[in-house]
């Protein structure tokens, strides 16, 4: 039994925190009626989990973590008496400061010290280095083989916009589509389909723009979701493009021997594979 795209949209509510403490209760207590959509939100939670696990930045990891659905309403009350306490201290601490004078002296020590700072302290680009004893260049690689798919050949009204700019080679349009709104629009027959495509575009819009998380979670949700084999294998190209970008070679590697006998990739395959085992 498939999930409704409505449920699926509050999944991704429940996911992006934008619900209600009222709202996750009642979102709770359906989640234990329905073992389907729980299924579904822990497929989504462990997709985001472990795109963040691969990110080099651990602040960035930090902050896409989901708390369990209980921790998470008392970490909201925790947040808040937080929130209060910082809020006084600061002001006691600024009135406390603007009561006591400063010594000329202290002033000069002050400055003195800043102006050594500003010149021993320059601000050093970050570097990433590249895995230990790897002579694969990723990024060369992903520029070498990606290019967008060509926008579909038909589609709905309400896409008309977001494809002309695709193939002008402006995403944002694309990026921005809500796609189980549009798919809810009253009059859309085939809202699986639209589902499907706006996902399956967006992730390639998302990667060509640096989102690589959001490419990920696009096209997981056509391979999850999709019952069309074509547009799965397409959907698998673009993973594995972005598992590439994301020096993630074993998992790239692993979706390109599933693609090896699939014809319209299967050149790039073969070439890709072989540049695996340089």
């Amino acid at each position: 039994m498939e999930i409704t795209t409505e449920q699926y949209s509050r999944i991704q509510h429940f996911l992006d925190t934008e619900m209600t403490i009222e709202e996750m209760d009642a979102f709770e207590i359906e989640l234990e009626a329905n073992p389907h959509m729980r299924s579904q939100l822990d497929f989504e939670q462990s997709i985001r989990d472990n795109f963040s696990s691969q990110q080099t930045d651990s602040s960035i990891i930090n902050s896409k973590k989901i708390l369990p659905i209980n921790n998470r309403k008392k970490w909201f009350g925790i947040a808040a008496a937080a929130s209060v306490f910082v809020a006084i201290a600061t002001i006691f601490f600024w009135n406390s400061k603007k009561n006591t004078p400063t010594p000329i002296a202290k002033k000069i020590d002050t400055i003195k010290v800043e102006k050594i700072d500003k010149i021993d302290s320059p601000t050093l680009p970050k570097v990433i280095p590249n895995k230990i004893g790897s002579k694969i260049n990723f990024a060369q690689l992903f520029e070498e083989y990606f290019e967008p798919d060509k926008a579909p050949e038909t589609y709905h009204i309400q896409l008309a916009d977001a494809f002309t700019e695709y193939e002008k080679g402006n995403y944002n349009t694309l990026e921005k589509l809500d796609a189980v709104a549009i798919a809810n629009t009253r009059g859309i027959d085939d809202k699986q389909n639209i589902l499907e495509t706006l996902h399956y575009y967006k992730g390639i819009a998302f990667l060509k723009t640096n989102n690589n998380d959001q490419a990920l979670l696009n096209l997981q949700w056509v391979l999850q979701n999709s019952s069309n084999d074509t547009l799965k294998a397409n959907a698998n190209w673009y993973l594995a493009l972005a598992n590439l970008k994301n020096k993630n070679k074993s998992e790239a590697k692993k979706i390109l021997e599933r693609l090896s006998s699939y014809s319209k990739y299967k050149t790039q395959v073969e070439k890709l594979l072989e540049k695996f085992k340089e």
